[in-house]
C-alpha cells in the first residue's frame, strides 16, 4: 500500500500563492507537482516580454508592510534588486488633477473641507490597527461606514469614485473592512509621499527564481496542463488532465472556490457555501506612449469625472522605467474592471474592447491616438473576489480542505488582497498540508 511519502503533493495554480507553496515544500524534501493551465508561471503577475524589457500584464508595487514579499526575496538572493521610490498621487476631479502626496497637496484639495481631510486623516492613522476592528467593519458597507463617519462629502468625492469603477453595481454591498484595508495598503506615506518597491527587472524576477529553485528542489512543472477532475481521498488522490491521470497524497489549490467545486464534487451545502464566494473579472491595457500622458509625472491618477467608468489609470515609467527599456517609451496602465463577464468581456474581442477604454481616456485626459506606440490586452474572468458585507463570517465557514484539497489563494485575501498576502497564503497552505493539518497532508519528506 502507498503512503503519503510516495506520492508527491499537488499545487493547482502557478501565481505567487502556488509558487510559494511549491518552493516552500520542495525545499522541505516533498515530491510536488505544479499544474498550471497557462504556458507559463505568474498568474496575476505574469509579464509580457517586449523590446527587450519586462513588465507586468496588471500593475504591480510592494508596500512598505510588505514584510513575508521582502523576507522571500531575500532567501532566494533577490532583495538588493528591489529598489524604493516615491510614487506621486493625484486626483482627477472633473478635468484637473489635483496632487496628493503631500498635507499642503492635500488641503488643496476641492473636494473636501477642512473638516473632511481631518477625519481622513484620522481615518488613514486608524487604518494601521485594522485587525483589531475587521470583524465589526465586516458588518457594515463601504458607504454606511464613510457617511457616517466622514460624511456625505467625502463618501461622494473621494470613496464613491473608488468603489463605482472597482465593483459597479455591487459598491453598495462592498463590506468596510474591505475599504479599511484598501487605506491601510497606500497608509504608508512620509511627508513627501508614498513611498513604493518594484523588483528592478520587474516581478519576473521573482518568478522565474521561485520556479528555479523549486525544480532543483525536485519539483515538476506542469505548464499548460489544467486539473480536469479530482477524485478519492487522502491518502491518494487522482488527478485527471487532457495528458493522463496523476496520483497525489494531497493538493493545494489556489483556484476560485468555484473551480473547486467543479473539480472535486464537495458535498451540496460545502458546494454552495464555495459557490456563494462571487469574483469579477478585470480587464487590463497596456499602452507604450511616445510621450507621457501624465506630464506633472504622477504614478497613479485617481479619477472622478462625470460618469466615466475608468477609476484610475496608472502610469508606470512615471514611478519605474524597465530594465532594458531603450526606446523613449512612456507604459500607462488603464484597468476596467467587469461585473458581467460575458457581456462585457466574453462577447468582445480585445480591439473593442482598446476601442471603448481609449474612447473614455480620449474624454477625461489629453490623449491622442497617434501617441501609441503598441497597446496589450490582459484578461481575468476571476481577478478578485467580490468583498460583500458579512465577507470574513461567510470565509470563516469555509472548511480549511474538501477532500484532501486545501483550500488556498485570493479567497482567502481579506481584507485586502496582494502579492503579500498572496506568497503569506502559499507559505502557510505549505505548512499546514506539510504537517498533515487539515485532512490533507503527507506527514515527512520523501
Amino acid at each position: 500500500m502507498r503512503t503519503k511519502r510516495d506520492l508527491p503533493i499537488a499545487v493547482l495554480g502557478a501565481g505567487f500563492t502556488g509558487l510559494s507553496a511549491a518552493h516552500s515544500l520542495a525545499k522541505k524534501g516533498f515530491k510536488v507537482l505544479v499544474f498550471e493551465k497557462k504556458g507559463e508561471a505568474g498568474g496575476l503577475s505574469s509579464c509580457y516580454r517586449v523590446n527587450g524589457y519586462s513588465i507586468e500584464r496588471f500593475y504591480h508595487h510592494l508596500s512598505g508592510s510588505d514584510a513575508t514579499t521582502r523576507g522571500l526575496m531575500r532567501e532566494l538572493g533577490l532583495l538588493s534588486r528591489l529598489e524604493w521610490r516615491k510614487a506621486s498621487t493625484a486626483y482627477l476631479l472633473g478635468k484637473r488633477a489635483y496632487k496628493m502626496d503631500s498635507v499642503v497637496e492635500i488641503g488643496r484639495f476641492p473636494g473636501l473641507g477642512l473638516l473632511d481631510k481631518m477625519r481622513l486623516g484620522m481615518t488613514v492613522l486608524q487604518s494601521r490597527f485594522l485587525d483589531q476592528d475587521v470583524e465589526k467593519l465586516d458588518k457594515t458597507s463601504a458607504e454606511a461606514w464613510v457617511k457616517g463617519s466622514l460624511g456625505e462629502r467625502a463618501y461622494e468625492n473621494f470613496f464613491e469614485p473608488l468603489l463605482r469603477s472597482k465593483y459597479g453595481e455591487n459598491a453598495g454591498k462592498v463590506s468596510a473592512a474591505w475599504l479599511m484595508g484598501r487605506i491601510r495598503f497606500r497608509s504608508h506615506r512620509g511627508l513627501g509621499g508614498e513611498g513604493l518597491g518594484y523588483p528592478r527587472n520587474s516581478y519576473s524576477e521573482i518568478i522565474s527564481r521561485l520556479v528555479l529553485e523549486a525544480q532543483r528542489n525536485g519539483a515538476e512543472f506542469r505548464f499548460g496542463e489544467e486539473a480536469a477532475a479530482i477524485s478519492g481521498e487522502p491518502p491518494e488522490l487522482r488527478i485527471e488532465t487532457p495528458e493522463g491521470e496523476f496520483r497525489a497524497s494531497a493538493a493545494i489549490s489556489t483556484l476560485p472556490p468555484q473551480a473547486v467545486v467543479s473539480l472535486a464534487k464537495p458535498g451540496k451545502n460545502v458546494a454552495k457555501l464555495l459557490e456563494s464566494i462571487r469574483y469579477q473579472g478585470v480587464l487590463c491595457m497596456l499602452l507604450s506612449l511616445k510621450r507621457p500622458l501624465l506630464k506633472d509625472g504622477t504614478y497613479w491618477l485617481n479619477i472622478k469625472s462625470g460618469d466615466s467608468p475608468l477609476g484610475a489609470v496608472i502610469e508606470h515609467t512615471n514611478f519605474q522605467t524597465p530594465a532594458g527599456m531603450k526606446a523613449a517609451e512612456h507604459l500607462l496602465y488603464v484597468p476596467l474592471y467587469v461585473q458581467n463577464w460575458q457581456r462585457e468581456a466574453e462577447r468582445k474581442t480585445d480591439a473593442e474592447i482598446a476601442e471603448l477604454m481609449l474612447g473614455e481616456l480620449r474624454k477625461i485626459l489629453p490623449f491622442s491616438g497617434s501617441d501609441v506606440n503598441w497597446w496589450r490586452m490582459a484578461r481575468e474572468k476571476h481577478a478578485a473576489p467580490i468583498y460583500e458585507v458579512g465577507y470574513l463570517e461567510k470565509l470563516n465557514s469555509v472548511p480549511g480542505s474538501v477532500r484532501g484539497i486545501h483550500l488556498a489563494g485570493m479567497m482567502r485575501s481579506f481584507p485586502e488582497r496582494s502579492v503579500e498576502d498572496s506568497i503569506r497564503q502559499g507559505l502557510q497552505a505549505a505548512e499546514k498540508v506539510s504537517r498533515g493539518g487539515e485532512d490533507g497532508g503527507a506527514h515527512g519528506p520523501a
